[in-house]
């Protein structure tokens, strides 16, 4: 199994056939890809997908809290 998702998983993730409505729909929606090969057709990691569709991404790693020094 690749590392990326196929364009038919582009399809199903995007619903979108129309290699250039799924590079809008991944645009719009903040998703990390590069167009590689000579398809053209987007190259999106298949665990960036997972973690997405999970709900985990890099703004919801929680940090351990620490004290406020500043008040007094």
């Amino acid at each position: 199994m690749s590392a990326y998702l196929t364009p038919p998983e582009l399809e199903d993730l995007t619903g979108y056939k129309i290699k250039s409505a799924v590079l809008r729909w991944l645009d719009r929606h903040k998703w990390p890809y590069v167009v590689g090969g000579a398809d053209g057709w987007p190259r999106v990691l298949r665990q960036y997908r997972d973690q997405r569709l999970l709900g985990m991404n890099n703004n919801t790693v929680r940090r351990k809290a620490e004290p406020n020094w500043t008040k007094p």
